[in-house]
């Protein structure tokens, strides 16, 4: 596990390999838990794509209680895309269907323009600056 902010932590599962359901190429799939004062706070994942030029890791995260009890439709997702240019590493917040993910475990997904609007918008920010420092498979990724 890896701190990012004083009270969160992310624990890592092994990557899990797939295809690009538009192009067919290799990918890598990434399943992340992330703990806030060590209670669960959010479940990302992340779609890591070969051939995908310039790089663009597809992104969910999911916001809510994660207990057995819990519907997932109780639980709020956002889609967004992490990808490079010359000069930065950049967040995008997208649609589900400009996504590789769709609305499920992780909750419904937020149309774009309601994830910006929403409160927890600056937590996926924050989170999506905390990949890039600290989840080595997407660091190595953008390299």
């Amino acid at each position: 596990m890896l701190h990012f902010i004083a009270v969160d932590e992310i624990e890592f599962e092994k990557p899990e390999a797939g295809s690009c359901a538009c192009c067919g190429a290799s990918q890598q799939i990434l399943t992340r838990y992330v703990t806030r004062h060590g209670s669960p706070f959010a479940i990302y994942k992340a779609a890591l794509i070969s051939e995908h030029q310039p790089p663009r890791a597809q992104m969910i995260v999911g916001f809510g209680r994660w207990d057995e009890a819990e519907k997932p439709s109780a639980r709020i997702a956002f889609t967004f895309d992490l990808w490079s240019d010359e000069l930065n590493t950049n967040v995008t917040l997208v649609d589900a269907q400009d996504s590789a993910w769709s609305s499920g475990y992780l909750g419904t997904v937020l149309p774009r323009d309601e994830a910006l609007q929403h409160p927890l918008a600056k937590e996926v920010f924050s989170l999506a600056e905390h990949v890039l420092r600290c989840d080595e498979p997407v660091r190595s990724y953008f390299a």
